[in-house]
């Protein structure tokens, strides 16, 4: 939507952000009052969610410090949607093994959580490891990149039938590069 033709809604300093807001508000609409067909609805509510990551991501990756704040921002949004605004079962794009459909978890799985008690559980692991990412001499947003890839991929390859859901993996796949990173290093 053009700026000119919605307007400032006062949401936010910048009209183009509060765009985003009407999106996903006629998207919740759309999925609420059955009018529009609610495949419509979800996407429009995850054009707005999608652009405010984006946005987020654009600002924070400028400076790789900003890695762990901005992914622990996104993994605990995502939550936030799916459980407090929505109520939209999330974790049913899990990442589901040796099942097309499933291989959007591969992406997707790091940022969704089973229950509040398993988001708390990784998140303090995450930050911890993030921080310490940053401290070291590798780019930050490309390992945690590689790591979600490279273990979503083999889970999907060698997991058990289930739908996984959480960032487990990507708090091993940190530590082990930590690891090995530090003795390669010699730190």
């Amino acid at each position: 939507l053009p700026c000119h033709t919605v307007g400032s809604m006062g949401l936010n300093a910048d009209p183009e952000l509060d765009n985003v807001f009407v999106v996903a508000l006629v998207g919740r609409l759309a999925v609420r009052s059955g009018f529009a067909p609610k495949n419509l609805g979800y996407v429009l509510i995850a054009a707005g969610v999608a652009y405010v990551v984006d946005t987020v991501a654009r600002l924070g990756m400028s400076d790789y410090e900003a890695v762990a704040g901005v992914f622990l921002v996104v993994v605990w949004g995502v939550f936030f949607l799916d459980r407090v605004i929505y109520g939209i079962d999330f974790t049913a794009y899990g990442l589901v093994p040796r099942k097309l459909s499933g291989a959007v978890g591969i992406v997707s799985m790091p940022l969704l959580h089973s229950n509040f008690g398993h988001l708390l559980g990784n998140t303090l692991p995450l930050l911890v490891l993030l921080v310490l990412l940053v401290g070291s001499r590798a780019r930050s947003w490309e390992v945690v990149v590689e790591i979600i890839l490279l273990g979503g991929v083999l889970l999907w390859v060698f997991g058990r039938q289930a739908t996984h859901v959480g960032a487990s993996g990507l708090v091993f796949g940190l530590a082990a590069f930590l690891i090995v990173s530090g003795i390669r290093e010699r730190r």
